[in-house]
């Protein structure tokens, strides 16, 4: 508790924290929506299938994404992510509710390929954020915790959504979130 106690007196480095906590909330309960809303179109099969398909354009959009980031200033990069990442997910959140499957489907992709920007303009970041190398440590740490807290509460807060609105009204809520994680 000592080690995130230091990282969230820094008050830039809180906002980042924060922000880091809910885009990976965010992250997770709408993976779980997508899950969710195929195996509702097609069962356990084309659950998986759309896991994989969001996943294997995204691996590779994640190096190029990682390059942007380095490219542009990094606060600019960290912005950008959570901006892509609260636009595709607002696609998202509306294919599932007023689109046929493939659409839903085709923004999930995009939706997952927007998500890899963020991760690597969060890390890069911190350094600029941290006042001290003591301060970058717990920065690293706490963003580990914000990272585990998220995969915890975003499928837990996704499933009581989906509960009462299904997985498109789940993902439209976390768009919300995703667009607090980038002011």
């Amino acid at each position: 508790m000592r080690v995130l106690r230091t990282a969230l007196r820094n008050r830039s480095l809180r906002r980042a924290l924060v922000a880091f906590l809910l885009f990976n909330t965010q992250e997770y309960a709408v993976w779980v929506a997508v899950a969710v809303y195929a195996f509702q179109q097609g069962g356990a099969g084309e659950a998986g299938a759309v896991l994989v398909l969001q996943l294997v354009p995204a691996a590779l959009v994640a190096a190029g994404a990682a390059v942007l980031a380095d490219r542009i200033p990094r606060s600019q990069a960290l912005v950008l992510g959570y901006g892509l990442q609260a636009g595709a997910t607002t696609l998202l959140g509306l294919s599932l509710v007023l689109a046929p499957a493939p659409v839903a489907y085709a923004a999930a992709v995009v939706a997952a390929c927007c998500i890899t920007v963020t991760r690597p303009a969060h890390n890069a970041v911190l350094p600029r954020l941290a006042d001290t190398p003591g301060e970058l440590t717990a920065a690293n740490a706490a963003s580990s915790t914000m990272d585990g807290l998220g995969t915890l509460l975003g499928p837990l807060v996704g499933g009581v959504i989906m509960a009462w609105s299904g997985p498109g009204g789940a993902v439209l809520v976390m768009t919300i979130v995703a667009a607090v994680s980038a002011l």
